[in-house]
């Protein structure tokens, strides 16, 4: 829309102060009641709320005098920020704001930048101006709490993005920063009580409250509180709007929070939200492909506690189902490295202790067959090695 249009909408000029930028509006909605005439009222609406707040009106004039200049240098901070280039980027930026200092949505992208460039009480300066003026904006108060939460001030941050949920309770980047700094302050309790509330506050017809749910179960998973998980799991069940949209959204986000939990090795509770999800959501072959992984890792890591705690079978003799059962854990050198040197101590104890070498591995066959058809080759050469070496002595008797 552009300058002419929106003093013409409410037939003003350019010079218009408040006082006659209001009268103007009470004017043109007499005219153009929202009842009668909704989409122009829409219209009068939109250039009231601009021309009525002096930072949106300097922001609107500078856009329509300088709009391709901005829009050029904009873009060019943008591209320097997508590649990584931050101090580009804040030189982009300044520069519009040369043109016009006013421009509240460049100051923020340029806090953002300063973040993201490790300069974050630059960030938090700009930010704090930004909200000293802007003191109902959602984003700039969720920004300036993220930007302390950098910086190490949990109070502040807990401060501005619960001030930030309050207007807007639907944006999920704030949930997630805040559940974050509970998870990291250990305070999964306190962050339960507040996502339980907030759910309830922010109820809506399509559903979007299940953000806080989804927060509340990710913070169990920390806490390693179960039984909360499947509660929350079995709450949502009831209460999910019965459409296709919401239940594949609703999908992803579990799936990805399995698989996530299930590389992390925390089987219990990959097994339990991908149950749950196709409870939830109905019958998926990815989420039950988790489930059936999450199920069988589960009861082969705790058949191996197991094992650890059996005195009977040679150590050594353990660790190559501890490599394929964790070997998450470790890097693909550091995996490569000690699984050579595993199978090193192997061969040296076959020639140095084979009695005690092949009573082991017969228990694991016998009393761990689970276990041991993981790594069945290995254990078959061992046995093998052995019987080869028995052999031998038997034949120099």
């Amino acid at each position: 829309m552009g300058l002419e249009n929106l003093y013409n909408i409410l037939e003003v000029d350019s010079l218009a102060d408040e006082k006659q930028i209001k009268v103007a509006y009470a004017k043109m909605v007499r005219k153009y009641p929202p009842e009668k005439a909704p989409e122009q009222f829409k219209k009068i609406r939109e250039a009231y709320e601009i021309l009525i707040n002096p930072l949106r009106r300097a922001e609107y004039i500078a856009r329509s005098k300088y709009g391709n200049k901005i829009n050029e240098l904009e873009k060019k901070a943008d591209d320097a920020v997508e590649n990584g280039e931050y101090y580009e980027a804040v030189n982009q930026y300044k520069k519009i704001l040369i043109i016009e200092p006013s421009l509240s949505y460049i100051k923020n992208k340029l806090a953002l930048t300063f973040l993201y460039n490790g300069q974050t009480k630059e960030g938090i300066n700009q930010l704090e101006e930004l909200v000293r003026f802007n003191s109902k904006n959602s984003v700039y108060l969720g920004n300036l709490g993220y930007a302390y939460k950098k910086n190490g001030d949990i109070e502040k941050a807990e401060e501005y993005l619960i001030k930030s949920l309050c207007i807007d309770g639907k944006n999920e980047e704030n949930v997630s920063i805040i559940s974050d700094i509970y998870i990291e302050q250990n305070e999964y309790n306190k962050a339960v009580q507040y996502l339980r509330k907030a759910a309830e506050t922010n109820k809506t017809y399509d559903f979007r409250e299940f953000i806080y749910y989804y927060e509340i179960i990710r913070v169990c998973t920390f806490s390693k509180e179960i039984s909360i998980i499947e509660e929350t799991m079995n709450y949502m069940c009831k209460i999910i709007p019965n459409d296709k949209e919401t239940k594949n959204y609703v999908l992803g986000r579990f799936y990805y929070l399995a698989k996530s939990l299930y590389k992390m090795l925390d089987y219990i509770s990959s097994k339990l939200i991908s149950k749950k999800t196709i409870e939830i959501c109905g019958d998926n072959e990815t989420v039950k492909k988790i489930y059936e992984e999450s199920k069988r890792l589960l009861r082969l890591t705790e058949k191996f506690n197991k094992l650890l705690e059996d005195d009977r079978i040679i150590g050594i003799l353990k660790t190559p189902i501890y490599y394929y059962l964790y070997r998450f854990r470790l890097s693909n050198s550091q995996y490569e490295r000690d699984a050579k040197e595993n199978i090193n101590q192997i061969n040296n104890a076959i020639l140095l202790n084979n009695k005690d070498m092949f009573d082991s591995v017969h228990i694991i066959k016998e009393e761990y067959l689970d276990l041991y058809d993981l790594k069945r080759d290995l254990y078959d050469e061992i046995n093998d090695k052995i019987c080869n070496i028995v052999k031998e002595v038997e034949r120099d008797f």
